[in-house]
């Protein structure tokens, strides 16, 4: 079925004003990457994940976070907490640096979630590499394992905020 997908081809998805083929491509991609993170983390494998794909999964994420009614779970958790993602630094484990241009700052109400690809007065600020970001807003990286810089707190509360996956 996926063989002849085209990007512009209308099809069904679990998110409503995502109905694309292009919507449900870019969610294998990512789905893939971060599962083949998982398997060769469990085998004491740590590679980091492409910056250029890491940045889009922020990205994609935080649409998500956005369009998909099933996040509208964490709404009764959300009161005015704003994050900024932002990319650089040295992944606590020694990873390379990080290149990068990424920055987002999610704002999580009661209204739902609003992002933006600029910096901006935020809560705290959780800097990574791209890589470690994507991992982090996935529940695979902890407060600990990132650079926190304001209420640690809101940091350790993002999948409550963000919802579940």
């Amino acid at each position: 079925a996926l063989i002849g997908l085209g990007p512009e081809e209308t099809v069904w998805t679990f998110v409503p004003p995502r109905q694309t083929g292009a919507f449900v491509l870019r969610r294998l991609a990512m789905e893939t990457v971060i599962h083949r993170w998982d398997a060769e983390e469990a085998h004491g494998v740590e590679r980091p994940i492409d910056e250029g794909l890491a940045r889009d999964g922020v990205d994609e994420m935080l649409m998500m976070f956005q369009d998909d009614p099933g996040y509208e779970s964490a709404k009764d958790r959300r009161t005015v907490q704003r994050i900024l993602l932002r990319e650089g630094g040295t992944h606590p484990h020694g990873m390379r640096e990080g290149s990068g241009p990424g920055r987002w700052l999610a704002s999580f109400d009661n209204d739902g979630v609003t992002t933006s690809a600029h910096e901006g007065p935020a809560d705290v600020s959780v800097t990574g590499t791209a890589s470690d970001l994507l991992l982090f807003i996935m529940g695979r990286r902890t407060p600990e394992e990132m650079r926190i810089e304001g209420d640690t707190e809101i940091a350790s509360r993002w999948g409550d905020l963000a919802g579940r996956f």
